[in-house]
């Protein structure tokens, strides 16, 4: 009630500052975003394209639950339907899941110090998270980097993203399957890229 400025850390907490009659609140999401924006820039020419999905640890139900969908529908419907086009790497610790199909690697943790020479060779990524109340982390940076993501809209939070501009919006199974299918379009790529730099930069 006395503050001269609010600091919110998600939309919806800012639309509840808001209803308390405050008048100066800014978005204040992960102070460390800016430190991982990076312009946006697709591979052209690359025969096989790499998606990645992180989860923080496999100990955690809902990201347990997302590399399960990855693993067990998303990415055999996708290689019944595009054969040998898209390889899925699964990033975090503390997988359950062995005897992982050709199309999946299991990258296991990857350091911070690696993170960057990791992703240089990614395409996209994609989030089947299908809970929550506020952005995921691994979204933000995702987007910070400037990947064509593929995620449900209540995984973003009450963030503006664009559908098709953004992000792929995806809330189920069958459109993360799509939305995957779609990259392979490079066009869509370069705007998805384009687009998630712009949003980053004028947010993060």
């Amino acid at each position: 009630q006395v503050a001269n400025a609010v600091a919110a850390i998600s939309p919806n907490e800012e639309k509840i500052y808001q209803k308390c009659g405050r008048k100066k609140i800014f978005l204040l999401p992960l102070v460390s975003l800016y430190g991982t924006l990076k312009p946006a820039f697709v591979h052209e020419h690359k025969d096989v394209l790499d998606v990645f999905y992180m989860g923080a640890s496999y100990n955690i139900p809902f990201h347990l639950r997302g590399a399960e969908v990855l693993i067990k529908e998303i990415a055999p419907k996708v290689e019944a339907l595009m054969p040998g086009k898209f390889r899925f790497h699964i990033l975090g610790a503390k997988l359950p899941f062995a005897n992982l199909a050709n199309n999946i690697i299991y990258e296991g943790f990857v350091p911070e110090n690696q993170l960057n020479k990791f992703f240089e060779n990614m395409d996209a990524g994609v989030f089947p998270v299908f809970s929550g109340r506020g952005m995921k982390q691994k979204i933000f940076e995702s987007l910070c980097r400037s990947f064509p993501i593929i995620a449900p809209r209540i995984s973003v939070g009450d963030y503006t993203l664009r559908n098709s501009q953004n992000f792929i919006e995806a809330n189920f199974v069958d459109q993360l399957v799509s939305g995957v299918i779609a990259l392979n379009s490079v066009t869509l790529r370069k705007e998805l890229s384009m687009g998630a730099y712009e949003f980053a930069s004028a947010n993060f």
